[in-house]
């Protein structure tokens, strides 16, 4: 997964210095974090994991595990979000700044569900660096490059991987880049707002109070 391979990177040329200490885990304002996906994909999905974080539920690894082993026999759309069981990813870059990299349906449920922080047992840091995340890696299967900062990927992705896949195995690895390179409206587009509250607004179109 692309996620092990930024953590085994970092760790070696990034969390031995001094200019990038690792984080403290205590509870995360939700307003405190960026989004890296353009909307939310399974708006059925959300409101039903609305319901259980309203009830008090919380996204421990525990919790997740319990979901994954009810997944087989239970249809619940919250059960399928959990294919591997892993906590809120949220990645920490060097300037400070902390995106969501994996776990959006769970963070915009956190926020519909009357919460405003995420929970330390909820979430885990992965440490990048803007380059990484801006260059592809066909061994992790990374193949979707992009810039935080000025853009956001699409909810899902995944036809343009298998795309990148097949052309790597019928061509090559140089025409795999080309296709990416040439190809980026494909699963990235321009970001729009930094603002947690009208990524959930948007995706949800609604329009949002005035205050």
């Amino acid at each position: 997964m692309q996620e092990d391979f930024f953590i085994r990177i970092l760790e070696i040329s990034v969390m031995n210095s001094d200019d990038y200490p690792r984080l403290d885990k205590k509870s995360i304002k939700v307003n405190d974090l960026i989004t890296t996906q353009s909307s939310i994909r399974d708006l059925v999905h959300v409101y039903r994991m609305a319901e259980f974080v309203a009830s008090g539920g919380i996204y421990s690894i525990s919790k997740i595990e319990s979901f994954k082993a009810q997944q087989p026999q239970s249809s619940n759309k919250l059960h399928h979000s959990f294919r591997k069981p892993q906590l809120i990813q949220i990645a920490f870059y060097p300037d400070g700044k902390m995106y969501i990299w994996d776990g959006h349906h769970r963070v915009a449920s956190i926020c519909l569900g009357g919460r405003d922080v995420i929970y330390p047992e909820e979430y885990e840091f992965i440490y990048l660096t803007y380059k990484l995340t801006m260059e592809v890696n066909f061994d992790d299967d990374y193949v979707t490059p992009f810039d935080p900062r000025t853009e956001v990927r699409i909810p899902d992705f995944s036809a343009f991987k298998r795309k990148v896949d097949k052309i790597r195995k019928r061509f090559s690895d140089e025409a795999a880049m080309e296709y990416i390179c040439e190809n980026r409206q494909l699963y990235a587009e321009a970001r729009t707002s930094d603002n947690i509250d009208d990524w959930i607004f948007t995706s949800l179109k609604l329009e949002r109070p005035q205050l």
